[in-house]
């Protein structure tokens, strides 16, 4: 049996955690087990929304199973689940110099003042982005081991096999300001 664990503290209330662990049933059997966290209050001001974006909420696991039942067959299977949500990206706005529409003034007029309220730690946006992603699988592998047959020095069958799936979804003001120029929901 062995293991670690480790608990990291750092500034805009980061803690980050780390754990995993081995352990050995029996000589045919052995288990493995990590578990990570992150997680952050944010670092950027939504002085619109009074909220902090950037913030970071993430869990992750990986397991595996080794199974020996003979001396020349390996068994190993593993899997991973992990999950983060975040609140958010800096979403500064910048006028570009000489973006003005050639045929006249700009279609939102209001828009050059309302990205001169964003900087790059305070956003102004009017929609609650999110960014959110989950995935998890499972895969594995059998071996044998079967040695030495007639001509060959050394012959063995692999048999491998995995299985994925997630999802994300994200919701994101791409103008970055309190008016309501550009919103963009993607989910999957």
């Amino acid at each position: 049996l062995e293991g670690f664990a480790s608990v990291r503290f750092a500034n805009f209330g980061s803690i980050d955690t780390r754990a995993s662990i081995n352990v050995p049933i029996t000589d045919w059997l052995k288990t493995r087990a990590t578990f990570i966290s992150k997680n952050s209050d944010g670092w950027v001001s939504n002085t619109y929304l009074k909220e902090k974006l950037f913030d970071t909420n993430t869990i992750g696991f990986l397991g595996s199973v080794q199974i020996l039942p003979t001396d020349d067959i390996t068994i190993d299977v593993m899997g991973n689940y992990g999950n983060s949500h975040q609140r958010g990206q800096a979403s500064r706005c910048i006028m570009q110099p000489g973006a003005e529409p050639a045929f006249g003034p700009t279609l939102i007029p209001d828009l050059p003042a309302a990205c001169g309220e964003t900087t790059p730690r305070i956003s102004t946006a009017d929609v609650n982005q999110i960014y959110s992603s989950e995935d998890y699988g499972v895969w594995g592998s059998a071996n044998w081991d079967v040695g030495p047959v007639g001509l060959l020095d050394e012959l063995s069958f692999t048999v491998k096999g995995s299985w994925r799936s997630g999802g994300f979804a994200t919701r994101q003001d791409l103008d970055g300001t309190y008016l309501p120029v550009i919103a963009v929901l993607l989910a999957e």
